[in-house]
């Protein structure tokens, strides 16, 4: 699926992709709003002969979640658990694996036509990157070095409470001590 680009002109699904758009909703799927999007196309297909989803899958996309002995699933904070209607949520698996080839063969195209343009723009990526991965990895080193310091500065208090008062442990039982993470590993552009 080779699409033409030497005209600069950049095809206007792309263009619409990049566009902002500031909408706001309530339950997503795949971080898109299911009741003003997800529904509505789905009913547009269901329309087109393109999908066949049911009246109240379309109805009433979200749903308790239920445990396997069919008991209503509550969170931490007592509220009921919600999902997206399985068949729903097939659909929009099945739009996204999509969506991902279609950005993918996209990229490939632009590769093929302009592979010069291409790298000098990973060469210039990468290139900006750099120094900004660098300030960050001096930054989680500084930090892993200060929380090293405020622990051994609590431990070396704690053995000298201890001897008067014993140290309470966290909600596991534990003592609350900050392990350092490992060195983020980089990545090299090809």
């Amino acid at each position: 699926m080779t699409q033409e680009h030497s005209n600069g002109n950049t095809p206007g699904y792309i263009k619409a992709l990049l566009a902002p758009n500031k909408s706001r909703g309530s339950r997503r799927a795949w971080s898109i709003d299911v009741e003003s999007v997800w529904v509505p196309f789905f009913t547009a297909t269901n329309v087109m002969g393109e999908t066949d989803l049911p009246d109240d899958v379309l109805g009433a996309p979200i749903r308790l979640a239920r445990s396997k002995d069919g008991e209503i699933r509550f969170n931490d904070s007592g509220r009921p658990i919600t999902r997206v209607h399985p068949d729903l949520n097939a659909q929009v698996t099945l739009v996204r694996e999509n969506f991902v080839a279609g950005l993918q063969a996209y990229t490939g195209s632009v590769q093929e036509e302009r592979p010069d343009a291409y790298g000098e723009h990973v060469a210039r990526q990468y290139a900006a990157g750099q120094p900004i991965e660098g300030q960050e990895l001096h930054e989680v080193a500084q930090a892993v070095a200060k929380l090293k310091a405020e622990v051994e500065e609590t431990d070396a208090q704690g053995d000298a409470d201890s001897q008067t008062e014993e140290v309470a442990p966290n909600a596991r039982g534990r003592r609350n001590t900050p392990k350092p993470e490992p060195e983020l590993a980089t990545t090299n552009a090809s």
